[in-house]
């Protein structure tokens, strides 16, 4: 976690509701040295398209908002915790996740932080998932209500693919893992989930491959994976308790919410889209399922290189 060293902390809710989130980002801050700039989004098409109908004319609106926003933020940062912290705020005017995303570009922010927001009804912070696929550095989602202490972490990789990409994305994430459970002196677990496929081609009358044949595939996959997980942690200097590696079949977002349950997990950290990455996940539907349906907070990280459609 000693690799984030400019965070912008997105707040996109009710500034009263982000006790929780705040003190996570001040710890961050503190054990990295790092400074922290507190941002508030003002989407000028929605006040516009509200001023027009109850004001006018609408910039006198539109500045009240941003006079109301400025004036919580600077107060917000101006709390004793942040003492001895580089804080700063602003108000970022446009369209929230680009506005968003092109100050990352501009001022080399490491890391994105934002509390989880669930929309009613369909239980997905949208702000919060077009930053997961466009935003080129980590994204950090805190849930509202979770762990106070985050006990336990779990990394999901993909340890099958055999593209340098995916090498050093898995290594990133594995390596983030660890560090912040020895931060938060807990327990760092390991997951990757694999399925054969094309496996009821297989089985099918036509190619006719025995049970015993399947499984043999299945236990051959099983122990390649093993094995280059087994690698992986080599190559980072990690030595994970055996039990904390876990190797399973299934679909992986499934995969990724049993275990979630199962270990209690905390945090979350994976990989995002990319060239390459763990196949279907964060993307579309799959996305939407992980985000609505984990309990924990989520440290999502992008692969070297990534490129985000939004320009400056």
């Amino acid at each position: 976690m000693k690799r984030f060293k400019n965070i912008l902390y997105v707040i996109d809710g009710e500034i009263s509701e982000e006790d929780h989130v705040s003190k996570k980002v001040e710890s961050l801050a503190r054990l990295n040295n790092a400074t922290v700039k507190i941002v508030r989004i003002l989407d000028g098409s929605y006040f516009n398209s509200f001023a027009r109908k109850f004001f006018d004319p609408k910039d006198s609106y539109e500045q009240i908002i941003r006079e109301q926003l400025e004036s919580e933020t600077s107060a917000f940062t101006e709390h004793n915790r942040w003492q001895g912290i580089p804080v700063t705020s602003e108000v970022l005017q446009g369209k929230g996740f680009i506005s968003i995303i092109q100050h990352v570009m501009r001022h080399d922010n490491d890391l994105v932080v934002k509390q989880n927001l669930r929309m009613a009804g369909t239980g997905t912070d949208n702000l919060a998932m077009r930053l997961l696929r466009k935003c080129p550095c980590p994204i950090w989602l805190i849930q509202p209500h979770s762990s106070a202490e985050y006990q336990r972490v779990l990394a999901a990789v993909d340890v099958t693919t055999d593209q340098e990409e995916s090498d050093h994305l898995n290594r990133k994430i594995i390596e983030l893992c660890h560090s912040m459970a020895q931060r938060e002196k807990g327990e760092a677990h390991y997951l990757h989930a694999w399925y054969l496929r094309a496996e009821s081609m297989l089985t099918s009358p036509r190619l006719k491959v025995s049970v015993d044949e399947i499984q043999k595939i299945k236990d051959g996959i099983q122990k390649d994976s093993e094995e280059e997980f087994s690698k992986l942690f080599e190559d980072a200097q990690i030595t994970p308790l055996p039990e904390h590696v876990h190797v399973q079949e299934g679909d992986t977002a499934e995969v990724i919410k049993r275990a979630i349950e199962r270990l209690e997990i905390d945090v979350l950290i994976l990989g995002t889209i990319g060239r390459t990455g763990i196949p279907g996940l964060l993307i579309g539907n799959t996305a939407e399922s992980i985000i609505s349906d984990i309990s924990c907070s989520l440290l999502a990280v992008k692969p070297d290189g990534f490129v985000s459609p939004v320009t400056l």
